[in-house]
Order: C-alpha cells, then structure tokens, then sequence
C-alpha cells in the first residue's frame, strides 16, 4: 500500500472533536460518520461519495492536538485522501484545512471555511507522466490559502507562514 501523510484542522462540535482527539492510534469509522453526518453528508449518502470505498475503515493518525476550537490531526495512510476531499466538496456547517503529500509525487490541499467555500487542489509532480498537472505547486497553494480566513492562518502560523 502507498503511503500518505500530512495534517488536517478540524472545526466541529465539541462532542465531534473530543470523540476525534480521544482515538487511540486511529480515528474509528463511526467518528467519521459523526463528523460527516454534522457536515450535511448522512450515512445514506456517503456511498454517492469515495469515500464509501474505505466503509469501515479506521482513519490513521500520528497525533492529535488542540488548539482553541481546532482539532489538528497528523494524518497518515491514503484513506484521508478521499475522505477529505468528499467533506470538503460536499460538507458544511464545518471547517477543514490540511494538506496531504502522497509518497507518489501527489500533493492534495483541502479547505472548507466558515463561509462555505471550499477549495480542493491536487497537484501532480511530473516524474513521466504526461497527464500530471500543467498549474505549478505554488499556483495550487496560492488558491488553497487565499480560501483560508485570516485568523486561522494566525493561529497556525506554522502551517499557513503569517499574514
């Protein structure tokens, strides 16, 4: 299996953000389903999504901290991938931001602010393949961040450099 790492924040109610912070090692399905079924994706309709390909899978991770409202979640494994890239193209009533590096020159950018915008960029490294992205990393990066309300790239200046 190929490997992905990176972080995603997380901003959701507290009930959902504690079930998250407390997983031991992996984020059990049934939490993910919570933090779906808040962001207006319900158990029924999670199979119109990729992510239903991983149903019952736990959700990997490296560590989870907490940051005022925030949930920071050092994802590891491609199950966040899919997963991600459906809560922010369908969700609402959440925030998400994050970005995963695949081990095969893939980068994914997620964003769902507070507003309802959301922004889902992939960039592709070329190694070869001539269908890889034609937008460089940084134009990928640059749409990602501009979705990313002020106060939240100042409370993370680490992932999102200040402003």
């Amino acid at each position: 299996m190929a490997e992905a790492n990176g972080y995603i924040l997380v901003k959701a109610p507290s009930e959902i953000n504690s079930a998250i912070k407390n997983s031991q090692g992996d984020i059990s399905w049934e939490t993910m389903l919570q933090l779906f079924a808040f962001s207006g994706i319900p158990e029924s309709e999670v199979s119109n999504t990729t992510f239903e390909s991983h149903k019952g899978s736990s959700f990997p991770h490296e560590g989870i901290t907490e940051h005022q409202d925030f949930i920071e979640i050092t994802v590891f494994g491609e199950v966040w991938m899919s997963a991600m890239k459906d809560l922010v193209q369908n969700g609402k009533n959440v925030q998400v931001y994050g970005v995963v590096w695949h081990e095969y020159g893939i980068t994914d950018y997620y964003a769902l602010n507070d507003r309802g915008e959301y922004s889902v960029g992939v960039y592709e490294e070329e190694n070869g393949n001539p269908d890889a992205s034609e937008v460089t990393e940084e134009e990928v990066a640059d749409r990602w961040v501009n979705t990313i309300p002020k106060e939240v790239k100042e409370m993370f200046p680490k992932r999102f450099g200040s402003s």
